[in-house]
């Protein structure tokens, strides 16, 4: 249970980060447009360059957050599996307990008729 819970803090982590890179990307975009400067060539390709870089952040973060979530799915079949044959387990302990006390009370019950028998015979 302490894996699955790190798994998803490190999901929620992943998650705002992308809405941070997302957001500075936006945020970025809106101030360079309504600077209402003129460009040169240069900047063009510099503002070009760093979108592309902020893109690629985003790729990367949108990379591990799907990883997060096949680990996050993995790690919950994992614990219905587990979950599984612990109550399967715990059925067999009940029938193998259920059997033992009737083999224990057929065995008094054997007793019983051996001494109820024995007293017949000596009488």
């Amino acid at each position: 249970a302490s894996v699955l819970a790190a798994a998803r803090a490190r999901l929620q982590l992943h998650e705002e980060q992308l809405v941070q890179l997302e957001r500075y990307q936006q945020e970025y975009s809106d101030r360079m447009v309504s600077s209402g400067q003129s460009w040169s060539s240069v900047q063009i390709q510099e503002y070009r360059a760093f979108i592309s870089s902020i893109d690629q952040a985003i790729r990367q973060q949108q990379a591990l957050i799907l990883e997060s979530k096949t680990q996050i799915e993995a790690f919950q079949r994992e614990w219905m599996r587990c979950r599984q044959n612990k109550e399967a387990l715990g059925k067999l302990v009940d029938k193998i307990e259920g059997l033992k006390d009737a083999e224990e009370a057929l065995k008094q019950q054997r007793e019983s008729d051996d001494f109820a028998s024995r007293r017949l015979f000596l009488k």
